[in-house]
């Protein structure tokens, strides 16, 4: 079953075989979209690790790199943990 939250590139950014965002990722994404809607920047994996309850940034970090290898996010260009979305629908939903 594929589900609004269904996204999934190869690597020249052609849709292929999707599978769907799990629950926590759908999450992390409309944290992450309403932070920079709201404040005009993401927020810090510190901010994103304290939404779910986790103690360590690390678990974040998990998460992010997850997101980056789907191509949902793109590392971002002017600091090492700055995430820019590959799609904009996600920020303006």
């Amino acid at each position: 079953m594929i589900n609004k939250g269904t996204v999934r590139t190869s690597t020249r950014g052609a849709p292929t075989a999707p599978r769907a965002l799990t629950t926590r990722e759908r999450e992390a994404l409309r944290l992450i979209a309403d932070s920079i809607s709201q404040r005009g920047f993401q927020p810090s994996y510190r901010e994103i690790s304290a939404a779910f309850g986790w103690k360590s940034p690390n678990a974040t970090k998990q998460l992010v790199d997850g997101l980056k290898h789907l191509g949902v996010v793109l590392p971002g260009q002017s600091h090492s943990r700055a995430i820019q979305f590959k799609w904009k629908e996600w920020v303006t939903q």
